[in-house]
């Protein structure tokens, strides 16, 4: 029993570092883009050096998406292949309505991510529904039918 808690409480603490750095990372990238922080700070009128971190935090990202697309659990599954889309999305509409194509090396960074991430999702499932069929049969194999047998054992109610 212990030994099944402990991946899943290493996962959540992985994801939630993550996502701290990602978030680190992004509320930096805000401060260096405002007028007082160029002002003050002289490296950071260098595009190069936010470029940088432009690509650092696009990078922890698509780690973040590919970690959720790894995971069991649907929600995290799903969150892999919002996560993605919505960026793609909230740049597209940032590059039609500021004519700024700056962010299409993003753009096609998060393309690749979620082409990535569908691609894991597919293999997961597919393997998932290898793991649970007889492979000379075709039929359910004794995992599987154990599995939806203790299924419908609790989701009955007792006594009637």
């Amino acid at each position: 029993m212990e030994n099944r808690n402990k991946p899943k409480c290493s996962s959540i603490i992985i994801t939630i570092s993550l996502f701290i750095a990602y978030l680190c990372l992004f509320l930096l990238i805000s401060f260096t883009n405002t007028k007082i922080a160029s002002d003050r700070i002289a490296y950071l009128n260098n595009p190069f050096f936010t470029s940088s971190f432009k690509g650092v935090l696009t990078s922890l990202q698509m780690l973040i998406c590919i970690a959720y697309a790894s995971m069991q659990h649907k929600s995290a599954r799903v969150l892999a292949h919002l996560l993605p889309a919505f960026t793609i999305i909230a740049s597209v509409m940032h590059m039609l309505k500021n004519n700024n194509r700056d962010v299409v090396p993003g753009l096609t960074t998060m393309c690749v991510c979620l082409i990535a991430v569908i691609i894991i999702h597919n293999q997961i499932t597919r393997r998932e529904k290898e793991a649970l069929t007889d492979y000379l049969t075709g039929l359910n194999n004794r995992r599987s039918i154990s599995a939806h047998l203790s299924k419908m054992a609790h989701g009955s109610k007792p006594f009637g």
